[in-house]
C-alpha cells in the first residue's frame, strides 16, 4: 500500500462513520474529532508495525500477503 493509498483510507473510514451517524438521524458529536485524531495514530502505527515487521510474520501468510520473506541467507545457481 502506498503513502497516498494509506492517507485516503485513514480519512475514509471516519468520514465513513460521520455519514454512517448522519445518515442514521445522529448529530455528529463535538468530541469525534479528538476520537478521529486517536484513530488515526492508532492506524499509522498499526501501518508502520505492519511495513516494519508484522508482514514477514508467518500467520499473515498467504491470507494477509504474498510478500515473499527474503531475510536471511540466499543461495544462487553456481556453474
Amino acid at each position: 500500500m502506498t503513502g497516498n493509498q494509506q492517507k485516503v483510507f485513514v480519512l475514509l473510514v471516519p468520514a465513513c462513520c460521520a455519514v454512517g451517524l448522519l445518515a442514521h438521524g445522529h448529530q455528529v458529536p463535538k468530541d469525534y474529532l479528538n476520537a478521529f485524531s486517536s484513530s488515526v495514530t492508532g492506524v499509522g502505527a498499526v501501518f508502520w508495525l505492519w511495513e516494519r515487521w508484522l508482514w514477514s510474520w508467518r500467520i499473515f501468510h498467504p491470507w494477509l500477503t504474498t510478500r515473499p520473506d527474503l531475510r536471511g541467507e540466499l543461495e544462487g545457481l553456481r556453474r
